[in-house]
């Protein structure tokens, strides 16, 4: 359908021909005449295009039209019966660079013809090239006449697409007013500031500026056309004058992301509808018709005391979710496990940091990311957002955290903290224990270290708690395991642990007579009275916020029958909490109270030995810098505000040796079988045989194997110098395994022997390989991380490959960026770009990696020499008029090349224009170059081998021969 207008003998007129159902061309667009008669009522639009209220929407006539770049408007010239012959029209732009103008079935000859007693010409079409101001001249040509027509032309709209996206809170051009928090008004500054995006993340408080350019001034007006639910978001101002700035007019709203996901797809797009009308005169309003992409937000995955970045690595756990809109960055703070809650909660904003570039890289604007955290790494994530530093400018002063999930965190602490500092008062009860709680450390993937500060910091009410006693403003949620029933005093609970089999650890006396390590009524003081996870009691777990708040799974902290390992890693754990955070927001609690901790360090859900007792023992090992619990060495300033002299280092350093002592491998205790380094399978039996040297004389002994699901071994078959230990390997166990002898000798002194390490080798190769987290973004230099890999068997069996005794091996693509060592542990040395292969049994795997502060984004990398390039020929598509070229990109290298990436045109001839890209580069050499981004299957990379395929449109008027040089560039932000 079109519309025409009615014109003088003279006067040449120009109608909008639209197709109806045609969303790729402006709607209700230009009304463009030079006689002052009046058009015919009515309008055509899409059944899509809605204009808000107040928009202008004229409909009289027209004195200046609009083409946005990359689109086209369809006109026909009107004007009276057309003589004998017709008339001849010669249609064409003041400035082509601006507008272009010609009849597309001849190529863009820019000639009409109106038949003869007709009023209306063929169609024709004017493009838009660039922002700017022209004028579009019509010239009959006929025989005998001299008319023409010179109506005003503008640049009207941004492009369709994503152009008009922009990341108001990129950290490397924000629009924040600095020192504010609150976004800029002056238009100098949002003609320029942000970065073009594809979309932003549900977090509720990322913004985009939606940003019209226009070569006149006039009225941009914005509208969803997306109907919910969910929600879609909202726009703040539908209807704004435009600014000038510089040699252009600008009109500027902001969209405003929805809280929450609340869809089951991996993302969802909404409609968002731009228009503009050119002020004063007759003038038409172009709208068209723009998708933005909503997608979740980062997450962001923060283990706890004694763990690693590997608690969400294996078995059949989901916390990475495949595809290009998904981001999970799991935090790895594995070297300082055991340190106080004070080293390590001012690093959970550096994990969020690279949450949320991981998804930035993606094309995404983010601004909060979504936490999990486990154990510890929930009470970390709440310390760093009650502190000052979560609140700044770059996420508009309301924090970076959007909600969180905590998995059985102790928020109140946890009596078997207390416990174990109750016990350590007594040295040789601590030596022992020292001996013997790497069991349960080994249950967590690390040593359990006690004396670094974290214990006596995990300790229900113990004065680091005391950070949490104001509350927490965090849209949260628990999730609690209850697996533990609550226990009786004086006896053992009814279920099996690792903590209760190192609690009930016995010596073997003569005659079959044993007695226990341990004090039990010191261990049955602090036993669960309520349900527990076998850690962590319910109340803890729930943060005091009372039962029927919390969602509820067996077990998280370890599992039954000596399968101890960190349910993270099962596959409920993490359907359930990605259920929650995908969800609704009323499946959260608004926020989290306060803890209400005395500072004192004695329990509150358990008996204890006594208020009295425990906070004295609180207060011997744990208050002070001689405290035999807290780190032995702290900062500079920490010391300084000590005045600790050396008499007082000496002290505390020999309170601490009793301890240390009983740690320390005595040769005497060893290991005869089996040798050092010997290769075992999954399944097989390992028989231990521990030699005691004169004149040691042997009371009882254990082997401890720090191995899921095995734990401590009690010896047996004693002899005189000797006894004996087994154990089957877990079927899915591989990796080094440290085999520990340990005694207790006949004065009751414990001894710690040197440990043998098996290599645990799986009997076949795998199928393929997988990383935990093959794409990793790190925000500073030095950094650390590591890399997790699994084999994949038949019958869906996952085994830990991470090891180099598996016959794993990592070499890094560029070690000035990051080096790996044996075991996958990156560091991070440089800012810049880096590739880990990972190799084993003949298959590859990828890690990816990514040094960059998007604050000082990394200079555009050239990645064309890892990219082959194939271009086919120029072919003249007669129906648009454009000259069209595939390009196919393949990597054929080896390694996968780092995106996001960039395909480059440069050196175009004069006159010919790329119309199907995203615009022109502003840091990429030479600067103006056209660029399309790659369309990668991740998001993020260009796999070795993997093909991709480019159609790209070239406007030529003149058919000058096409000709330019292809690059391909990698850069954070438009290019």
């Amino acid at each position: 359908m079109y519309r025409k207008w009615a014109c003088s003998s003279i006067t040449v007129c120009l109608s909008l021909f639209l197709a109806e159902v045609s969303l790729a061309a402006a709607q209700n667009a230009p009304r463009l005449a030079t006689s002052a008669a009046q058009s015919a009522q009515g309008t055509t639009r899409s059944a899509t295009a809605q204009l808000p209220a107040n928009c202008p929407d004229y409909s009289g006539p027209l004195s200046s039209v609009g083409a946005p770049v990359g689109e086209e408007v369809d006109l026909v010239v009107l004007s009276d019966p057309a003589p004998a012959g017709g008339y001849y029209w010669n249609v064409y732009s003041a400035d082509p660079t601006i507008i272009a103008a010609g009849n597309t079935t001849q190529g863009f000859i820019p000639q009409v013809y109106t038949p003869e007693g007709e009023t209306e010409s063929g169609q024709f079409s004017i493009f838009g090239i660039a922002v700017g101001q022209t004028s579009l001249i019509i010239q009959e040509v006929s025989p005998g006449s001299g008319g023409s027509a010179t109506p005003s032309a503008a640049w009207a709209v941004n492009p369709s697409g994503f152009s008009s996206l922009v990341d108001a809170n990129f950290p490397a051009n924000p629009c924040v007013t600095p020192g504010t928090g609150t976004l800029s008004t002056n238009p100098d500054i949002l003609a320029v500031c942000g970065t073009d995006v594809e979309g932003a993340v549900t977090d509720g408080v990322t913004q985009l500026l939606l940003r019209t350019v226009s070569g006149l001034q006039g009225t941009a007006c914005y509208s969803i056309t997306t109907t919910g639910p969910p929600n879609q978001g909202t726009i703040n101002t539908q209807v704004t004058a435009t600014q000038p700035s510089g040699s252009f007019n600008y009109g500027f709203s902001y969209f405003h992301a929805p809280d929450g996901y609340g869809d089951p797809s991996a993302s969802r797009t909404v409609q968002v509808q731009f228009a503009f009308a050119p002020s004063g005169g007759a003038s038409n309003t172009t709208t068209i018709p723009g998708t933005l992409t909503l997608i979740r937000p980062p997450l962001v995955l923060i283990h706890g005391l004694w763990s690693n970045q590997g608690a969400w690595s294996g078995g059949a756990a989901s916390w990475f979710r495949p595809g290009p809109y998904y981001a999970t960055y799991a935090a790895d703070y594995g070297d300082t496990n055991a340190a106080s809650f004070s080293v390590n909660f001012p690093t959970v904003q550096t994990w969020v940091a690279s949450g949320l570039e991981q998804v930035r890289d993606l094309g995404f604007a983010a601004t909060q990311a979504d936490v999990v955290g486990h154990s510890m790494g929930g009470i970390l994530t709440r310390l760093y957002a009650n502190s000052s530093p979560y609140f700044r400018d770059d996420n508009y002063d309301l924090g970076d955290v959007h909600r969180l999930v905590t998995l059985d965190t102790p928020h109140a602490g946890a009596s078997l903290a207390n416990l174990i500092v109750s016990m350590s008062e007594n040295s040789l009860v601590a030596a022992v224990l020292g001996i013997l709680w790497s069991d349960i450390g080994g249950a967590f993937d690390a040593p359990g270290v006690i004396d670094q500060g974290a214990i006596c910091d995990l300790s229900e009410n113990s004065p680091a708690l005391q950070g949490l006693n104001g509350g927490t403003n965090l849209v949260s949620q628990v999730v609690t395991g209850t697996g533990g029933p609550a226990g009786t005093p004086g006896s053992p609970a009814p279920y099996f642990s690792p903590v209760e089999g190192i609690l009930t650890q016995k010596i073997i006396c003569a005659f079959s007579v044993c007695a226990y390590i341990f004090p039990q009524n010191v261990v049955n003081g602090f036993r669960a009275l309520q349900q527990n996870d076998q850690i962590v009691s319910l109340t803890s777990q729930q943060a005091l916020v009372g039962a029927g708040t919390s969602y509820q799974t067996g077990y998280i902290h370890t599992a039954v029958e000596k399968a101890a390992d960190v349910a993270t890693k099962t596959l409920g754990v993490a359907t359930q909490t990605l259920g929650l955070l995908d969800g609704p927001v009323s499946g959260f609690l608004s926020s989290l109270p306060g803890v209400g901790s005395n500072g004192l360090g004695n329990p509150l859900t358990v008996a204890g030995t006594g208020v009295s007792s425990d906070r004295s023992d609180y207060a011997d090992q744990c208050v002070g810098f001689l405290a035999p619990l807290e780190p032995l060495f702290r900062s500079g300033a920490e010391k300084a505000s000590h005045s600790l002299t050396p008499v007082a280092l000496a002290l505390q350093s020999q309170r601490r040796s009793v301890v240390r002592a009983a740690q320390t491998p005595d040769p005497r205790v060893q290991i005869i079988s089996p040798s050092n380094g010997q290769q075992f399978t999954p399944g097989s039996t390992v028989s231990v045989t521990v030699q005691i040297t004169s004149p040691l004389t042997l009371n009882t002994g254990w082997v401890n194997t720090a191995i899921p699901g095995v734990g401590s071994l009690n010896g047996v078959n004693y002899t005189a110098n000797s006894y004996q230990a087994s154990f089957v390997i877990p079927a899915t166990f591989t990796g080094p395994a440290a085999l520990t002898p340990a005694i207790i000798d006949a004065t009751s002194t414990p001894y710690l022997g040197a440990a043998v390490t098996i290599n645990v080798v799986p009997a076949t190769a795998p199928l393929s390989l997988t990383i935990q987290q093959p794409y990793t973004h790190l925000t500073s230099v030095p950094s650390n991380a590591s890399i997790f890999v699994n084999g994949n068997y038949p019958n869906n069996v996952q085994m830990n490959l991470t090891s180099s005794v598996t016959g794993t091996t990592y070499v890094s693509s560029n070690t000035n960026v990051v080096t790996v060592d044996t075991q996958g542990n990156v560091q991070a040395v440089a800012f810049g770009t880096a590739v880990v292969t990972v190799q084993n049994s003949g298959l590859h795997a990828f890690a990816i990696f990514v040094i960059e502060n998007a604050a000082t984004p990394l200079a555009p990398q050239n990645d064309t020499g890892s990219v082959q390039i194939s271009q086919s020929g120029f072919q003249l598509n007669r129906t648009t008029g454009f000259y069209v070229q595939t390009v196919s990109l393949t990597n054929a290298g080896s390694a996968p090349t780092v995106g996001p990436l960039y395909y480059v045109v440069s050196g175009l001839p004069a006159g010919v224009t790329l119309t199907s890209g995203g615009g022109l580069t502003r840091t990429v050499p030479p600067v103006g170059s056209a660029f399309v981004k790659l369309p990668l299957a991740d998001g993020l990379t260009l796999q070795p081998g993997a093909t991709l395929s480019l159609t790209l449109q070239f406007l030529n008027p003149t058919r000058a021969r096409i000709s330019y040089t292809p690059e391909v560039f990698r850069t954070l932000g438009k290019p």
